[in-house]
């Protein structure tokens, strides 16, 4: 673990895929909006191959987890009052922009 963030996801030894202004901040995402972690700390994400660290992302707490579903038993009924096709139409469009940088996620 770390206590820093990285700036820049890199593939090989090569130049950065992406730079910080292109990254999310190093937080959690909850309720619609990023979050500081509460712990401060951070896990390497390495590639398996060349044990190279890739990012790095935050740690969260017991009471971070806490806050994270109480905002998803929140959001629920909303998303379960969507139809069937509003519903596919948002996991879709979710799908389309995987596809669109699967070179930057590969």
């Amino acid at each position: 673990m770390s206590e820093t963030a990285t700036t820049s996801v890199l593939r090989g030894s090569g130049a950065a895929l992406l730079n910080e202004g292109d990254l999310p901040p190093g937080a959690h995402f909850v309720d619609g909006a990023f979050r500081e972690g509460a712990s401060g700390t951070f896990s390497d994400i390495v590639d398996p191959a060349t044990e190279q660290v890739l990012a790095r992302t935050p740690l969260g707490t017991a009471d971070e987890v806490d806050d994270a579903v109480v905002a998803a038993q929140a959001a629920l009924p909303a998303w379960a009052g969507r139809t069937p096709r509003q519903r596919a139409d948002v996991l879709n469009a979710v799908a389309n922009r995987l596809e669109e940088n699967a070179d930057l996620l590969a």
